[in-house]
């Protein structure tokens, strides 16, 4: 005989089942700004911010990055903890990140691509934002020579910068539909230039400024920390800065020397910079395809202690420290903030 109502009973029970189980939450966030145009869904309104650090101070037991991974090891992690990442060192991590994460005593990590400091410290996705939409006019297309194979784009004829602001303001890499010709390109712009090592990836964004008339001029609101700025983020106890590699490269396109290069030389630049151990890593883009088995051998070697992935699950003490999940926040305001949290701390995963 079947009992109507015993499934449903089963699930609330297998969801307080996982609410009663010790589980980490870990956080990646990338920037803490107000921006009109965020195709890459980057940053999260300061507002918005402190809403979830007031949510985590009094919902949730924020934990640093380090004394995770140390738990993790162990064998064991806390109940309900959250830990809070940053990937890239974007400088609104320093102006307006860490006076919110001081003033609610939240601790992070922030994993900064050491190579972005310099002259031209701005990340490529954000130049490539800036060629393609913040231009007065582009051309009818543009064409490109990538990995030995000659590729065009249809742009459109004189399609003002202003027409392409209006269409395409909550446009973003996710979208289901692109809105012009141009954001079309450039979304299969990022996934090629993504795959590319920084020399050939410097040469295809020098030509396509060449055929836009554009340039990239290094902007407050968009830019990567100094090294001056990186030593002020570190003053205090509440951040932890990580490496993140030099050039911001996907490491399982890259050979095994040069994945050497970009880890070892991050981690040897940051220390330089601040006086400080690198114990920990993030690895660019971060999906499972987006590193292998050999590249979390060579962080391993490098005497990392921990890193930290970019696909959704939550932390549990089984958890390799080689490969801490993460899930990516979004702007959102307080009450889908909570509601997200509470959904990834009850949801059974595989």
């Amino acid at each position: 005989m079947k009992f109507r109502g015993i499934g449903r009973l089963r699930k609330i029970r297998s969801r307080i089942g996982f609410r009663l189980k010790n589980r980490v939450v870990v956080l990646l966030y990338h920037r803490v700004a107000d921006l009109q145009m965020d195709p890459q869904l980057l940053a999260v309104s300061p507002s918005n911010f402190a809403s979830h650090l007031d949510v985590i101070t009094s919902q949730y037991r924020a934990l640093s990055l380090r004394d995770l991974a140390e738990s993790v090891r162990c064998g064991k992690v806390p109940h309900r903890g959250v830990v809070i990442t940053f990937d890239d060192g974007y400088l609104d991590n320093l102006t307006f990140a860490k006076p919110l994460m001081e003033q609610y005593q939240v601790p992070s990590a922030i994993f900064v691509s050491s190579g972005a400091d310099g002259n031209r410290n701005v990340f490529w996705w954000d130049e490539l934002t800036h060629l393609f939409f913040n231009q007065p006019n582009l051309p009818e297309s543009i064409t490109l020579t990538i990995k030995g194979r000659s590729l065009r784009w249809a742009l459109g004829c004189n399609f003002r910068s202003k027409d392409k602001e209006v269409s395409g303001r909550h446009w973003s890499v996710l979208s289901e539909q692109d809105p012009t010709p141009a954001h079309s390109a450039y979304r299969d712009l990022c996934q090629h230039l993504r795959l590319l090592d920084t020399t050939e990836r410097e040469g295809i964004l020098a030509s396509i400024r060449q055929q836009t008339g554009g340039d990239c001029p290094l902007r407050n609101d968009s830019r990567a920390m100094t090294r001056a700025e990186l030593s002020d983020l570190i003053r205090g106890d509440h951040i932890e800065i990580g490496a993140h590699t030099v050039s911001h490269v996907q490491l399982s396109a890259i050979s095994k020397e040069r994945q050497i290069e970009e880890i070892k030389n991050s981690k040897q630049a940051l220390q330089e910079i601040t006086g400080a151990p690198v114990t920990s890593f993030s690895y660019p883009y971060g999906e499972r395809n987006h590193y292998t088995q050999e590249t979390i051998d060579i962080v391993k070697r490098d005497r990392f202690l921990c890193a930290c992935s970019n696909f959704e699950e939550v932390v549990t003490r089984t958890t390799d420290p080689f490969q801490i999940p993460r899930f990516v926040v979004r702007n959102w305001d307080r009450g889908e903030f909570a509601a997200k949290l509470d959904d990834w701390f009850t949801q059974p995963r595989e």
